[in-house]
């Protein structure tokens, strides 16, 4: 299915394009299949909406038939255009830990990362690792036991706080 987040960037591909105005008619009946992947509406929203109601009503069928107005290449250029189809560092870190996982420098930029952004399951997950598998210097393990203390596991930031030296 499509991403909700998505489908305000194809409608406004759309509009800025000419092929539809807010209230241009989209054909909402379904399934259809496209690239090898059958969409749906979660919910009935009837055979068609107005463009504007296919962006309130989170309509993947008609998100879909925008997108297919517009046509892939000139998609792929405007989400381009808008750094989309550029790699995040996250990913780019986290494919390199795929091929090496011994890299605990990156595992702790990947972890303060995580931290920063608020992903505090995945940093959980990195700062264990890091833990387990290489002798971090005291401000990662401050930092782990700060994370393990904000989420409640003081029994796991006492044990860290006892591996930094004095």
């Amino acid at each position: 299915e499509l991403g909700s987040t998505f489908k305000i960037f194809t409608v406004a591909q759309a509009l800025e394009l000419n092929l539809v105005e807010p209230t241009t008619k989209i054909n909402t009946k379904g399934p259809i299949r496209m690239g090898g992947h059958k969409i749906n509406d979660y919910r009935n929203n009837g055979s068609e909406l107005p463009v504007w109601q296919v962006i309130t009503k989170s309509s993947n069928l008609g998100t879909a038939r925008i997108a297919n107005m517009i046509g892939p290449e000139k998609q792929r250029e405007f989400l381009s255009s808008l750094g989309f189809t550029k790699p995040t560092s996250i990913e780019m870190i986290e494919a390199i830990l795929n091929q090496q996982p011994g890299r605990i420098e990156l595992r702790e930029k990947l972890a303060r990362i995580y931290r920063k952004e608020g992903q505090n399951t995945n940093a959980l997950r990195q700062y264990r690792r890091i833990l387990r598998d290489s002798e971090p210097d005291d401000e990662l393990l401050l930092e782990a036991a700060e994370l393990y203390d904000r989420l409640g596991l003081s029994w796991d930031a006492k044990n860290v706080r006892e591996r930094i030296t004095q």
